[in-house]
């Protein structure tokens, strides 16, 4: 049986006797998603339109992080598309510019961050 995502994180489960030799390496990889789903920054840079968190499987990547910080000056409003999993995120909303910030799921309606003001989203 090969390996498997977990269902929130996507993190590498080795199936029995699998990996023998570089169980180490995916071991240490798991542990670093882990450690940014307690404490990783996702910086933002935008001006507006959709930004879709990148999220694949067995990745210490950008949907994994439990705070994402947005800056820019938005020309437009913007959202911020997160993975629709049982997820907390820490959302700094430090952009400037007559436009909103939203956050949601690729199905879901975005709730608004209010600019210069930190928000706990949770899906």
């Amino acid at each position: 049986m090969p390996s498997s995502a977990s269902s929130t994180l996507l993190l590498e489960l080795m199936a029995t006797s699998e990996n023998s030799q570089t169980w180490g390496t995916k071991t240490n990889t798991n542990l670093s998603i882990l450690d940014a789903a307690i404490n990783g920054t996702t910086s933002i840079s935008t001006t507006g339109g959709t930004t879709t968190l990148t999220n694949v499987d067995y990745t210490n990547d950008q949907a994994k992080k439990s705070t994402l910080d947005v800056t820019g000056t938005l020309v437009s409003n913007a959202t911020i598309t997160i993975p629709n999993t049982s997820r907390t995120y820490r959302v700094f909303n430090r952009t400037s510019g007559a436009y909103t910030l939203g956050i949601k799921t690729a199905s879901g309606s975005a709730i608004t961050i209010t600019q210069s003001t930190v928000a706990t989203v949770y899906c």
